[in-house]
């Protein structure tokens, strides 16, 4: 079976008290394996909740965050947000603000790039990549009042901020030099060229998973998606890593809690038919 070179997955919502990841309790919970008791709960069967903390949800696919680990998390980002908010005042001009914010935050906290990895290393270690470095601006953005939407593309995510009423931009979080953009004739261009099903865009950052052969995308699509898909495609950048390690159950254990969280995405639903077409192959090989 090869090591297909899957390209992997980058939003949203704001810090508040609440549920905590778990105490790195093992559960016993019903297929598939959950391996925490805050998984767990966070990913009800059948019915996926959505906590109040959305930090929670974002932490909850490291197995080895703890109580401790999601408070300190929770500590450095509201301090950061807190001292953004020192930064602004009622005459700031909101370009040049979001612009330090995007410079300082990357200066800060996007320290090295690397596929895959979960939110929990970005706060610790400065590792970061599309999924958890979106996620973090969102969380940013969002408690400074902005309004955020993440967009779904063949190959990537990325945010669009309303920084006035009826003024938007585009924040593509990997991109530390060019992220931001303003014209609404250059964010219309950048869409349209992140929308293609045949290339991954300009940015070699750009980092949304897919299986159809390695790295076409046989879909074109647009697609808004908030916090709870944001986890659902956190957690298939875990199913790719052990699909790369050739562990198709591990794999497919991290698609099916993905699909709890996205049920409607057509991405997660391939990878699932394509996973399972491996098995079989695999199985078919194993029995000559």
């Amino acid at each position: 079976m090869k090591n297909i070179p899957f390209i992997l997955v980058c939003c949203l919502n704001l810090l508040s008290p609440g549920l905590s990841p778990g105490q790195g309790l093992k559960a016993r919970l019903p297929h598939p394996p959950f391996h925490s008791l805050s998984e767990g709960q966070l990913l009800a069967v059948g019915q996926p909740c959505l906590p109040d903390d959305p930090l929670a949800m974002l932490l909850v696919a490291d197995s080895s965050v703890a109580g401790q680990e999601y408070e300190q998390a929770k500590t450095v980002l509201t301090r950061y947000v807190e001292a953004l908010k020192a930064r602004r005042s009622p005459t700031t001009n909101p370009v040049r603000f979001l612009r330090w914010v995007f410079h300082n935050t990357h200066h800060q906290f996007l320290r090295r790039f690397v596929a895959y990895e979960p939110f929990s290393r970005l706060v610790k270690e400065g590792v970061y990549n599309c999924v958890s470095a979106s996620a973090l601006f969102a969380l940013l953005l969002e408690n400074l009042g902005y309004r955020c939407q993440l967009y779904e593309t063949p190959f990537h995510l990325y945010l669009l901020v309303e920084y006035r009423p009826g003024k938007k931009m585009m924040l593509e979080s990997t991109d530390p030099y060019a992220g931001l953009v303003f014209s609404k004739r250059a964010v219309a261009r950048r869409v349209a060229r992140y929308s293609r099903p045949d290339s991954t865009g300009w940015c070699a950052k750009a980092a949304l998973c897919t299986v159809s052969q390695g790295d076409v995308c046989p879909y074109q699509f647009l697609q808004p998606i908030g916090l709870k898909e944001l986890a659902g495609l956190q957690y298939v950048n875990q199913a790719i890593r052990y699909y790369n390690r050739l562990d198709l159950g591990q794999a497919r254990n991290w698609l099916q809690k993905a699909e709890m969280l996205y049920p409607t995405s057509r991405r997660i639903s391939g990878l699932k038919n394509y996973l399972e077409r491996e098995e079989a192959r695999a199985k078919d090989f194993s029995m000559h």
